[in-house]
């Protein structure tokens, strides 16, 4: 059985031990986390994971166990699909919907290929041609292909060319989907920003509704009845009135005289004058009058009011 070393040092203990230390590397990368994966490529040529729907050239150790058994299986069986000595492996980690290489590459090395490598080089300084014929036997593979290409790979130019192109496809088409769900992800955070954002100015600007009510029902909550029409009106009926009031002369109140007032006007303009009497008073009296003067009903009520309660 073969096995796969990473040098060419001749002391096979070194080797072995080279080895042993490479493998443990790679089973402890995987180990690590279930999400950690390996991949596996030889001269631009990815090897595919026929157990994989999505990530087609990533192995988990998962994926390792359940097509290949172990981990040491699965790299030994390298060489008979078609990737031989100088194949690369990657570790790989989680990077979103994909992943990403960390550290350098471990190349393979597989012995049977040190122990050929050494005798053509024996053997060629004393038959060149020896040499190169067996350079050109071919590695037996359990699956081979019939058509031209190299021997030793077991896979037309051709079709690595077109492994190599799918390869690269697929990285691109991987990428290309985690930057659409990372595209999708901002479009979506930008529209929850575009709504808060609406929501808030909705708010500011009902906040400036309230407090423009607020301000404008304190204006009509300090408005006093001298500010009124009912007040004015009497102000206007007074103004003529008050330089008289004022200095101790009768009044002379709208087209009249303080003369021919009568008695009930003049106790009444002596009732308003009175510093016990408030605007507020004022106004009350003069929205009853002016009601009386325009409903009739309001009047009669007003006077039974005056009889029921006696007033002189």
């Amino acid at each position: 059985m073969e096995h796969f070393i990473v040098s060419n040092n001749n002391n096979k203990t070194q080797q072995n031990a080279t080895s042993r230390n490479k493998m443990q590397q790679i089973i402890h990368h995987l180990l690590q986390h279930p999400s950690n994966s390996i991949s596996v490529e030889y001269n631009g040529r990815k090897k595919m994971n026929p157990y994989a729907i999505k990530n087609k050239y990533l192995f988990t150790q998962e994926r390792i166990e359940s097509g290949w058994h172990s981990v040491p299986q699965f790299l030994k069986g390298l060489k008979n699909d078609g990737f031989p000595s100088g194949t690369k492996i990657y570790l790989r980690i989680p990077n979103g919907s994909t992943s990403k290489v960390i550290g350098q590459p471990i190349t393979l090395q597989f012995s049977g290929d040190i122990k050929n490598n050494e005798f053509m080089t024996q053997e060629a300084s004393h038959n060149e041609s020896a040499v190169l014929s067996s350079q050109m036997q071919p590695i037996q593979s359990s699956q081979p292909y019939y058509g031209m290409g190299n021997p030793m790979m077991g896979v037309h130019p051709a079709e690595s060319r077109l492994e190599a192109i799918t390869a690269k496809y697929e990285d691109l088409k991987e990428r290309y989907d985690d930057l659409k769900s990372q595209c999708k992800d901002l479009q979506s955070t930008e529209r929850q920003l575009k709504e808060e954002n609406n929501s808030l100015k909705l708010e500011v600007n009902t906040a400036e509704k309230h407090k423009e009510l607020a301000i404008l029902q304190a204006d009509l909550n300090r408005k006093s009845f001298m500010d009124s029409d009912a007040m004015k009106t009497i102000a206007a009926n007074l103004a003529p009135a008050l330089p008289q009031i004022i200095s101790g002369q009768p009044a002379q109140i709208g087209m009249g005289t303080a003369s021919n007032l009568s008695s009930e006007k003049k106790q009444f303009i002596d009732f308003i004058t009175s510093d016990r009497v408030t605007d507020a008073d004022v106004g009350n009296v003069y929205k009853i009058y002016k009601h009386m003067v325009k409903n009739q009903d309001f009047a009669a009520a007003v006077q039974q009011l005056i009889i029921q309660f006696q007033i002189p």
